[in-house]
């Protein structure tokens, strides 16, 4: 960022380039942003370390003799489960949905018991401890609420300590065939995705996206009252990877929408590339689950008391929109959002 031979350290051009990004950080906009609460949905995908263990014990074994030059650069670009985890998540969030990571102490801990209606996520969760298995078994009890399990290839076949376990949690369920995702809801039977969803990377960056997998993850989610009584749904097509980001502002809703990247970065800084299909400006309609006044906080213009947004989205900045009951000025709305005092949280 600083250019060390020049008299007075200079700023480098990549450093100037960062000027607007950081200019806009400070902005007034940028301050109700900072001030909203982020809305998460009730959906967990779990970050196992023993897993990781275990997953790279088998994946080093075809490296024999050279196991030790297995570097992380390489893993980034190679390892089987951190692709099957970013698939997962790519595909929640081409649906709309923001979840959220829980490591396996907060799973033993009992943290999704008190959770409502709710999804649990397991990546190639090879390693499971028996806390770990009565919990999941706790969560999917009727009783809890309507709870979904999603996975994929052999969950708990390994105990914490990377031990072969004799009964697995969810032997019964589990499939034998590594490369399929499954879901499974108490009281009903799993089923399995009809494809190879480990493929999704790739295909959803192609020019025409082949959105199967999210799509088939939609359906199994439509089913779940995720979402509380009064809350607002954004939704938009998972064909067009965009990322929708939600904060809770006072009464108000903010909206972000992003196009939905896949950052690869290497040990050189640089980012590895493969999301040209996503580098073009793209024109959208998000469907809303209510009439409500929208503005665009860049312009401060008022779209309208509607339950759709049409914009252009940019691959290079988000659009930001606001939804509310209360009509402001056009020009106004930025400032009247921060002059409440009711919004802070």
């Amino acid at each position: 960022m600083i250019d060390w031979k020049s008299e007075d350290y200079a700023l480098t051009s990549k450093a100037k380039a960062l000027a607007p990004a950081l200019s806009e950080m400070r902005s007034p906009l940028a301050h109700l942003f900072m001030r909203a609460n982020p809305v998460v949905d009730p959906i967990y995908i779990l970050y196992s370390q023993p897993s990781i263990q275990v997953d790279w014990l088998m994946e080093s074994t075809v490296d024999g003799a050279t196991w030790q030059r297995r570097f992380s650069s390489y893993e980034s670009e190679n390892n089987r489960m951190i692709k099957i985890r970013n698939a997962w998540l790519k595909a929640l969030q081409d649906v709309g949905w923001t979840p959220q990571f829980i490591s396996s102490e907060q799973l033993a801990s009992g943290i999704l018991e008190r959770q409502g209606n709710a999804v649990l996520v397991l990546p190639t969760a090879w390693a499971l401890s028996e806390k770990e298995c009565s919990r999941i078994q706790a969560f999917l009890k009727p009783s809890s609420g309507t709870r979904m399990l999603l996975f994929d290839g052999h969950p708990g076949q390994f105990n914490e300590h990377g031990r072969l376990c004799d009964n697995p949690v969810i032997q019964n369920v589990a499939s034998t065939n590594d490369d399929l995702a499954t879901a499974w809801g108490f009281g009903g039977a799993p089923v399995s995705f009809p494809g190879n969803f480990t493929e999704y990377l790739g295909n959803r960056l192609k020019k025409e996206a082949t959105p199967d997998f999210s799509e088939w993850i939609q359906n199994k989610l439509k089913t779940l009252p995720l979402f509380p009584s009064g809350d607002f749904m954004v939704e938009l097509p998972p064909q067009h990877r965009v990322r929708i980001h939600r904060y809770q502002l006072g009464e108000h809703l903010l909206v972000a929408f992003e196009r939905n990247v896949d950052y690869q970065m290497n040990e050189d800084l640089k980012q590895a590339g493969g999301n040209e299909p996503l580098e073009k400006p793209i024109e959208l309609d998000a469907q809303l689950s209510g009439t409500v006044h929208v503005y665009d906080l860049r312009t401060e213009k008022h779209l309208g008391e509607t339950n759709q947004i049409h914009f252009t989205l940019s691959p290079w900045r988000p659009s930001l929109f606001v939804l509310t009951k209360k009509q402001f000025p056009d020009g106004s709305v930025v400032s009247a959002l921060g002059e409440n005092k009711d919004n802070t949280h």
